[in-house]
């Protein structure tokens, strides 16, 4: 199976993805309802491996343009889930969700504004130069 190349757009689009179904599947929902549902808490823990791998496929430059987010924090988070599962603790999943997911998402929010202005940049100067306006004068 071939693998699709991502770019950081894509990457970032995972995240914001993640932290939305996130928010969705936690609304209504306090600690005790959270410790008290195991499904509730691998669907979460699974939403965070995937937040912090996409996190961690981001490029420096785009992680640069973000030096408020603790990435290593993001990306550590997948790995105490993948390779210490045993020692996952539910209460820090939950202070995960409710302390560090909303913040994380208005900075995801913010790089790929940055992004898409910067690559919707691209075209448009080529367009530009590509092409004088018509003025109706006939000395385009």
């Amino acid at each position: 199976m071939r693998s699709k190349r991502f770019r950081d757009s894509d990457y970032l689009e995972h995240i914001t993805d993640r932290i939305v179904r996130i928010e969705r599947a936690t609304s209504g929902v306090d600690l005790a309802g959270f410790l008290g549902n195991e499904d509730l808490q691998a669907a979460i823990e699974r939403y965070i491996e995937v937040i912090g791998e996409a996190a961690g496929k981001l490029s420096q430059q785009t992680r640069d343009l973000a030096p408020d987010v603790p990435w290593s924090q993001v990306i550590g988070a997948r790995n105490v889930i993948v390779h210490g599962y045993a020692d996952v603790e539910p209460d820090r999943i939950w202070g995960i969700v409710k302390s560090h997911l909303p913040s994380l998402r208005t900075a995801v929010s913010r790089l790929q504004q940055l992004i898409s202005e910067k690559d919707g940049e691209k075209p448009q100067r080529q367009g530009h130069l590509a092409e004088k306006p018509d003025r109706g004068d006939g000395n385009s």
